[in-house]
């Protein structure tokens, strides 16, 4: 049987902290120019891509991952901001769908979306009406299966209220993150199979941190990705 090979992807070392301290990851310099771990479990080795927060970041490292070995999946996680209550602080999610939210142009008071623009092509591959999609979720097969949810990926948190109101209107998310867009938009074009796991630490709304909580995020996404490759079929 060949060995599981997981690319596991963050935007910081503290999203994974706890997942790190408990398998013992020691630090791996493969990776030139990104700070890298590795672990081995019965299950699986995992080689862990911190690759700094927002688009270009993630999609150059992941892009430069990829290209080192081949991988079984890879996984994107992270915590998110929730636009609905329907998602309370500290649930984890599987991010079906991404879009990239502030890519367009201004147009005097109005924004308008890339996809809107006369020279771009909303169905060219890997997009599909504008939108990016994970062809296989649920990849993860857990015992009880994430909610799964619609992504934007911004490069400025949404903060205000006009504009989380612009950006629910024009793309219904259900989740806000900095990477997810990048991510999937080269997992795509390399064909790899992937999944994106965010938890909810905040809601998106005009900017409280004082009421956000990160440590449950980070620990209850953690814990999810700890018992998914401690129920992976040993591979010694």
């Amino acid at each position: 049987m060949q060995p599981f090979q997981l690319l596991l992807v963050a935007a910081t070392t503290a999203e994974l902290e706890p997942l790190l301290q408990h398998f013992g990851a020691a630090e791996n310099p493969a990776l030139p120019g990104v700070q890298g771990f590795e672990f081995t479990t019965s299950q699986c080795r995992v080689m862990v891509c911190i690759t700094g927060a927002g688009i270009l970041h993630t999609a150059y490292h992941v892009g430069n991952a990829l290209q080192q070995q081949h991988f079984t999946l890879a996984i994107a996680a992270g915590i998110a901001g929730s636009f609905t209550p329907k998602l309370p602080i500290g649930t984890v999610v599987e991010v079906y769908r991404q879009q990239i939210a502030d890519l367009g142009a201004e147009n005097h008071g109005h924004f308008i979306p890339i996809e809107q623009m006369p020279f771009y092509n909303p169905n060219l591959f890997p997009y599909q009406n504008g939108c990016l999609y994970n062809p296989n979720p649920g990849t993860l097969l857990l015992k009880e299966p994430l909610p799964r949810v619609a992504g934007i990926t911004v490069n400025t948190v949404s903060g205000r209220k006009s504009t989380i109101q612009l950006r629910r209107k024009l793309y219904k998310p259900d989740v806000e993150c900095m990477e997810g867009a990048a991510f999937f938009y080269t997992c795509l074009l390399q064909g790899v199979n992937f999944a994106e796991i965010r938890a909810i630490s905040n809601y998106v709304e005009p900017r409280n941190t004082a009421i956000w909580n990160i440590p449950l995020a980070i620990n209850n996404l953690c814990k999810c990705l700890s018992d998914w490759i401690l129920q992976l079929p040993p591979t010694a």
